[in-house]
């Protein structure tokens, strides 16, 4: 089995960069992106450092932001018609929002 810093550079970065894009560029790809998200229901403060927080393998900057963006390597499978795998539906539809908004 490879690790996944096997498989982001034997496989991800090789299809990112075959569609364009320079994973080495910030201003083209952002990678382990923080992800701030709610702390479960009754918990008011985080109780490790990384409890409120979700990351993303890579971000790629574009003007439009769409789901085809999120890629969490090696743990989410990407089908045309959704993204499955760490993030659910509804917290991808967050994170889309957030990035457009980071983008604006």
């Amino acid at each position: 089995m490879k690790t996944e810093q096997q498989t982001r550079a034997e496989m991800i970065d090789q299809q990112l960069a075959k569609a364009g894009w320079n994973v080495n560029d910030p201003t083209q790809v952002v990678q382990e992106f923080d992800i701030i998200v709610d702390l479960p229901e009754g918990v008011a403060e985080a109780q490790t450092p990384y409890q409120g927080h979700q990351f993303s393998d890579y971000v790629l900057l574009d003007i439009l932001i769409e789901k085809r963006n999120l890629i969490q390597s090696p743990f989410t499978v990407i089908h045309p018609q959704e993204i499955r795998g760490v993030f659910s539906p509804a917290q991808i539809n967050d994170i889309l929002k957030l990035t457009e908004t980071l983008a604006a």
